[in-house]
């Protein structure tokens, strides 16, 4: 038996699969949870602030990586996203982003060393 599904003059149909897209939509309300316990999102807030993340994340990653071949390198480096950071962000707001950047780098790189 054939497992594939077809109609009528023998000619197969496959379905389409439903893009998988990340959403943060469940770290999102879990960090409201934290911090708020009482207050609550609804769908439309968790979809807006979802876009608002990955448009910001496209734009760091397309600028990192502008910067990466800028330089002529294949890796991209942490210096490139800080500095996609400052050209994007302005103020206190770039410095705020790069001093919490460089601190989660640091607790990363202590958690690896930890582990060998």
């Amino acid at each position: 038996m054939n497992s594939k599904p077809s109609d009528a003059n023998g000619i197969k149909k496959y379905k389409k699969k439903a893009k998988t897209s990340k959403s943060y939509g469940r770290y999102v309300k879990r960090l409201l949870k934290t911090i708020y316990p009482e207050f609550n999102l609804s769908s439309k807030a968790v979809l807006t602030i979802d876009s608002m993340i990955n448009d910001i994340f496209e734009r760091l990653a397309s600028e990192a990586a502008h910067l990466c071949r800028y330089r002529k390198s294949r890796t991209l480096q942490e210096r490139d996203f800080k500095s996609a950071v400052r050209l994007i962000y302005t103020g206190d707001l770039a410095n705020y982003a790069v001093s919490e950047g460089a601190k989660a780098v640091e607790k990363c790189n202590t958690k690896f060393t930890n582990k060998q």
